[in-house]
């Protein structure tokens, strides 16, 4: 029998308590914590994020286990099948994984991931911010409010079924959730959606144009083309209160989106740098550095050894504006 002082049950630590604790999880552990109960899954919503705690996670779409006897044991489920689930792998240690649920019908594509949050495309093809620690949904602007790319086609009870190109034919009529899967090529963000006026940059339409959004915006606004046949912007990636963007030729422009009028476009390096190289370049990556240098990642076709790939990695001086 619990007497006059018996001692309050786990749930009733104060929130401050489980905050604390919180901060020192990592993600899979975090994750499990607001699945214990209600109190608990209230201070995860009140952490406001990821715990500060981040070994880094590889994201990928979990194998499935069918039942004995079935001739092909292991299935990858699409991301747009309700019970896909994703898989967080350690890059300390590979043999630790953690599933997470996605939400449904969230999750046709997945765009990028920045500050903790998840860049999904839904079933509509529009894009939605998704925090797999708190299970928040942020939309963006919806996909037929890029300039001169998308258009809506409409049922008679007013929902969309369907897309059109606009910017190449008009005839031909794709079903909602097609363009989720190839029209984004990257997504980033500014910061946390909790920013003031946290900004989502885009890679859209084949690499060819860069567009953005503020969340809580209606619309997005182009801000690069890219005209010439042979190149595409290959990555984007925001550094030190700037987006930066490469292109497949090597040419570095970036934008400043923290003044009240137009982003401010500055290009960091101008010269197509493709003919300094044997080899063809098959694609290049940003990377920050948590000591604040912009690295460019280059990935080769090794041509002296067949299906063989070589990575060079540079350092980007930003100030002298060379690699």
């Amino acid at each position: 029998m619990a007497g006059p002082y018996a001692s309050s049950g786990w749930s009733d630590l104060p929130m401050d308590l489980l905050i604390w604790i919180l901060h020192l999880l990592e993600l899979p552990e975090a994750l499990t914590f607001r699945a214990v109960c209600s109190s608990w899954r209230s201070a995860s919503a009140a952490a406001g994020g990821v715990p500060y705690r981040q070994t880094p996670w590889l994201v990928s779409l979990a194998n499935e286990t069918l039942p004995a006897g079935d001739q092909h044991p292991r299935v990858r489920r699409e991301l747009c099948d309700p019970a896909a689930k994703t898989e967080l792998r350690s890059l300390l240690d590979p043999d630790r994984t953690f599933q997470v649920s996605l939400p449904r019908g969230q999750a046709v594509a997945c765009c990028g991931a920045s500050h903790g949050w998840l860049i999904m495309a839904n079933e509509l093809s529009d894009l939605v911010l998704y925090d797999p620690f708190t299970a928040t949904l942020i939309p963006l602007p919806p996909i037929t409010v890029f300039a001169s790319c998308i258009e809506g086609v409409y049922g008679d009870e007013g929902k969309i079924v369907g897309y059109r190109y606009g910017c190449y034919t008009i005839g031909r009529v794709y079903d909602v959730q097609s363009p989720g899967g190839y029209f984004y090529d990257k997504v980033v963000l500014s910061g946390p959606p909790s920013t003031c006026r946290a900004v989502a940059v885009v890679i859209h339409l084949d690499g060819k144009r860069l567009s953005f959004a503020r969340i809580g915006d209606n619309h997005w606004q182009q801000v690069s083309v890219i005209r010439i046949s042979g190149d595409s912007f290959a990555d984007c990636i925001y550094h030190r209160g700037r987006f930066y963007a490469v292109t497949m030729e090597g040419i570095l422009k970036s934008w400043d989106f923290g003044g009240p009028d137009k982003p401010r476009k500055k290009t960091v390096i101008a010269e197509d740098d493709e003919d300094m190289f044997d080899d063809p370049v098959i694609t290049r990556y940003l990377l920050s550095t948590p000591w604040g240098h912009l690295l460019q990642v280059r990935v080769f076709l090794d041509t002296l050894q067949r299906n063989n790939v070589r990575i060079e990695i540079d350092r980007l001086d930003l100030k002298s504006q060379t690699r």
